[in-house]
C-alpha cells in the first residue's frame, strides 16, 4: 500500500508540475491511489483532452477519478504525465486549452529510438521528424507519438 500511495502522490506531483509549465488550467488532486485530473475554468470540448490521451493509449475517463494499481510502475505514470503533455501540445494551438505551455514543450527526436516497435517516422504540423503509430480506431490513419510515450 506504501508504494501504491507513493505512486499516486508522485503521479499528482508529476501532472501539476507539467500543468503548470504548459500554462494548462488543470489540476490533479490525489487520495493515496485514487487520483482525478480537475479543470479549473470550464472548457469548450474539454472531453478533447481525454479522448487525446486514449489515442496515445492512456484510457482515462472524461472528468472521472482514477485509481493506481498493483501493476502500474513509476514508469507508468510517466508515459500518462508525457502522454498529457502530448495532448495539451495538440490542443492549445487550436485554442481548445488556453495556454502557450506548448510553444516549449516539444520532445527532442530521435531517429534511432522508436517509441514503439511499430512506430514509423513522418512529419509533423510543423514539418519536423516525428514517431507515428497506427491509430487502431481509425484503420489506415496514424497518430503522433513521442519518445516519452512507450508502454
Amino acid at each position: 500500500y506504501d508504494r501504491m500511495n507513493a505512486l499516486g502522490d508522485y503521479a499528482t506531483e508529476q501532472l501539476n508540475a507539467m500543468f503548470e509549465r504548459m500554462e494548462a488550467p488543470m489540476v490533479a488532486g490525489n487520495f493515496g491511489t485514487l487520483f482525478k485530473v480537475k479543470l479549473k475554468e470550464e472548457l469548450n470540448y474539454s472531453e478533447l483532452i481525454f479522448s487525446g490521451l486514449r489515442r496515445r493509449g492512456m484510457f482515462m475517463f472524461d472528468h472521472r477519478p482514477n485509481l493506481m494499481t498493483t501493476q502500474h510502475t513509476k514508469a507508468d505514470v510517466d508515459a500518462m504525465v508525457a502522454a498529457f503533455e502530448e495532448t495539451l501540445c495538440e490542443l492549445q494551438p487550436l485554442g481548445f486549452v488556453p495556454g502557450e505551455g506548448y510553444k516549449n514543450a516539444k520532445p527532442e527526436f530521435d531517429p534511432n529510438k522508436p517509441p514503439k516497435t511499430d512506430a514509423k517516422i513522418g512529419k509533423d504540423r510543423d514539418g519536423k521528424q516525428a514517431w507515428f503509430v497506427p491509430d487502431v480506431a481509425n484503420p489506415g490513419q496514424f497518430t503522433q507519438v513521442s519518445q516519452s510515450n512507450v508502454m
